[in-house]
């Protein structure tokens, strides 16, 4: 489960729940596309998904989740309330 918080400024995605480290946390439902619009999350090089919920997410340099096709799993152990972050470059 998933809610959207304002902090610092804007809406933040944060867990409502305990997520292990490497589960799926949530499926973005947007479509792709090839180029950057405001809101988009990057999930490859030159590919792009608006997301709903996805446009909540910020960039950290020390990422909470990472984006695998249009998963989004979790890269350690998270709490409830904790912010659902990204690093905007894919591996």
């Amino acid at each position: 489960m998933l809610v959207v918080r304002f902090g610092r400024n804007r809406l933040r995605l944060h867990t409502r729940v305990n997520q292990i480290k490497h589960s799926p946390i949530f499926k973005l439902q947007g479509v792709y596309s090839s180029r950057h619009v405001p809101g988009a999350i990057m999930v490859s090089k030159d590919k792009y998904v608006l997301d709903s919920l996805g446009e909540y997410m910020c960039h950290s340099l020390d990422p909470s989740c990472e984006v695998v096709g249009k998963c989004v799993f979790a890269t350690r152990d998270l709490s409830p309330g904790e912010e659902l972050t990204i690093i905007h470059t894919p591996t």
